[in-house]
């Protein structure tokens, strides 16, 4: 906590911790592997053998390192990523879609679904995923001694 008095009273301001560019990094990282981690477990191990190997390799990295481990609610932040783009891909559902085939001049119909309860558990993901980061954030911006040990 910081003390200011500029205007003849004293003021308690909490510090601003100024994030180190390594943390959007972390992140960012995070939000990759929830991505890959989703679309892993719901393709039912699609990706292989050497990519969850990988995936594996690089979670166990990021969480051996304390300070990346305070930014792992990017992972559902990632985890929403596929979920909006099934959303986009649903766009003209609900209902039945057809469309031209350009090689033979025929009509290819498909039924579609509707692509809202994908927005909404996509927002939803990220909207948990920004508030437990920024939960997280705070309390390390609380405990600054803490923040600056590397706990």
């Amino acid at each position: 906590m910081e003390r200011l008095g500029h205007d003849g009273r004293e003021h308690w301001l909490a510090c601003v911790t100024v994030d180190r560019p390594g943390m959007v990094l972390f992140f960012f990282f995070w939000m990759f592997l929830g991505a890959f981690w989703f679309v892993e477990a719901a393709s039912r191990g699609g990706f292989g053998t050497s990519a969850l190997v990988l995936l594996i390799g690089a979670t166990g990295l990021l969480l051996a390192y304390r300070p990346a481990r305070r930014e792992a609610a990017g992972v559902l932040v990632g985890a929403a990523l596929p979920v909006l783009l099934q959303a986009y891909l649903l766009r003209e559902g609900p209902g039945i879609v057809c469309s031209r085939v350009w090689l033979d001049d025929k009509e290819n119909c498909r039924y579609l679904p509707s692509p809202l309860p994908w927005m909404v558990a996509g927002v939803l993901l990220i909207t948990i995923g920004i508030v437990v980061q920024r939960r997280v954030r705070a309390a390390g911006a609380t405990h600054p001694d803490r923040h600056q040990r590397g706990d």
